[in-house]
Parts: C-alpha cells; structure tokens; sequence
C-alpha cells in the first residue's frame, strides 16, 4: 500500500485514524495534525520510494489485528449448518410387515390388533383398515394410557400414515413391555397404494 492511498483509508475510518492518534508511532513521525482533520503520511526523504518506513509498520499493525477481529466476530455471527434432529431409534425387536402381508398375518394370528394412530380427521377423509383401533399420536400421554391397557402378548400392527408417528408409538410400546410390535411398511399410503381394503 502507499502513503497515499493510507491517506485515503484513513479519511474513510475513523477508527483507524484513532489508532494513529493512540500509537507510539504519533510521537515518532512527529506529526500533530487535529482530530477534524485528515491525516497525511509523509514519508522520511531519506527513505527509499516503494517501501514503508519502519515506524509506518508499526501503525499498520494495530489496523490489521482490528481486521482480523471484525473478520473473526462476522465469521462467528454468520449462521451455522441446520442442526437436524437426531434420528429414530426403533428398537430391533419391533420389525416391519408389507401391506400385502397383513392379510396372512391376520389369518395366521387372529388376536393380532390393528393400531392406528392417525387422528380421526384423517380417518374420516382418506379411511382406516378394517377394525383397526385409534390412537391418536398427537393426544400424548392420554394415548399411551390407553395403550397401556392392551394386552401386551398379542401382536400389535402398528400405522400411520407414512410411518413417521408409528415408529415413535411403537418405541413407547415397547418401553411399555409389548411383546410384538409390526409397523406397517410404508404407513396408510403404502397400504392404498398397493390397492388394499379401505374402510370408511
């Protein structure tokens, strides 16, 4: 940088200007021009044209340490990476069923249960499975209660409608000592989708 153009920074930022004002290097350039007033460098005659004389060095100096904060502090301020929510955890005794496997299951074992913990909106809008019970997710603790109900030996297949809420049930049921727990592959759209009963 040359003289003149820290004469132009230095007409621009005040603070800098009060850093040369606050410096040793004030005294040892001898210059005592007032604050209204823009500060001009002169180089020393005897000092080769191109190069900074060593007192300019140390003015500079404190200029860029402020540089480097102001950097530092916009840097900390800009926002970070999206925190995501960490991940569900299903535990490895709860397993999944494909819609076209309900039917055999059914057959199979009869006192299997039907949970669905959609609400009743989406119940009464796009249907349920033939004699599946409700459990709202969304009615919390009052769900669980009344899970907690259940007998806890019989299979339970447990949906929603894409899986999202049944997989957070089926932890809590597990936690609550249900022996068998299927989540339904895919939810209530996977199970429309491969063109299977809806009842309304």
């Amino acid at each position: 940088m040359r003289p003149e153009d820290a004469n132009k920074c230095l007409r621009h930022g005040e603070v800098l200007e009060w850093l040369f004002h606050s410096s040793p290097t004030y005294k040892v350039l001898g210059h005592s021009p007032p604050r209204s007033q823009p500060v001009e460098f002169r180089s020393p005659t005897h000092h080769k044209e191109g190069t900074f004389p060593h007192s300019m060095k140390f003015l500079l100096m404190p200029a860029l340490l402020l540089f480097g904060l102001c950097t530092a502090a916009l840097a900390a301020e800009s926002p970070s990476s999206p925190v995501l929510p960490p991940a569900v955890v299903v535990p490895p005794e709860v397993h999944q069923i494909a819609p076209d496997q309900v039917v055999r299951q059914l057959v199979d074992h009869q006192d299997t249960l039907i949970i669905d913990v959609r609400t009743e909106d989406e119940r009464h809008t796009r249907g349920y499975i033939l004699n599946s019970l409700n459990f709202d997710y969304f009615h919390g603790q009052k769900t669980l209660d009344n899970l907690a109900k259940l007998d806890k030996t019989k299979p339970c297949i447990v949906y929603c409608a894409i899986g999202g809420r049944a997989e957070l049930i089926a932890i809590q049921m597990h936690q609550l000592g249900f022996k068998n727990i299927l989540l339904l592959k895919g939810g209530f759209n996977a199970w429309t989708a491969t063109g299977q009963g809806v009842a309304k």
